[in-house]
């Protein structure tokens, strides 16, 4: 299944002619608890995942990002939905999964960018994320659309 969003004033004439960047989201959901990823500085809540390298399957991808974000091993991936965001110089097709993994944790692997972000990785009651994606303003000027973004992928994949 595929979701379209549009930068304002975009149709689906207007899209650029640009290789779409590729990103992974995983819904991890146990006990009605979802793991979620708060950017502290900018103040944004995003699911676990990542850009796909060129080398590496989706699956391959979600694997990875969701041990290097939340120290957790997946143990099944089930693709959901891609949303896939259209804007006037770019665009981005994001692939959502839902994830079952481990008890175990490991260490985080965080880039340098989510380091300074403030990546936290939080457990939060199901109803609580709705309520977070749906409402919370962050700091960022796309924390809207990214919080959108997330709220459809979470939604398509329960």
């Amino acid at each position: 299944m595929e979701f379209h969003i549009f930068e304002d004033d975009m149709t689906l004439a207007s899209i650029p002619s640009v290789t779409p960047r590729v990103s992974v989201r995983a819904i991890i959901i146990e006990d009605d608890t979802i793991v979620l990823i708060h950017n502290q500085a900018i103040d944004t809540y995003v699911l676990p995942g990542g850009g796909v390298l060129q080398s590496e399957t989706l699956e391959d991808a979600i694997v990875r990002e969701v041990l290097e974000e939340t120290g957790l091993r997946v143990k099944q991936a089930d693709k959901t939905l891609c949303v896939k965001e259209h804007f006037h110089d770019s665009i981005w097709h994001h692939h959502f999964y839902s994830v079952t993994v481990g008890k175990e944790t490991e260490p985080l692997t965080l880039t340098e960018e989510e380091i300074s972000l403030g990546h936290h990785v939080v457990y939060l009651p199901l109803s609580t994320a709705l309520d977070l994606l749906s409402n919370h303003k962050g700091k960022h000027p796309y924390s809207k659309n990214i919080h959108q973004r997330e709220l459809i992928g979470l939604l398509h994949s329960l």
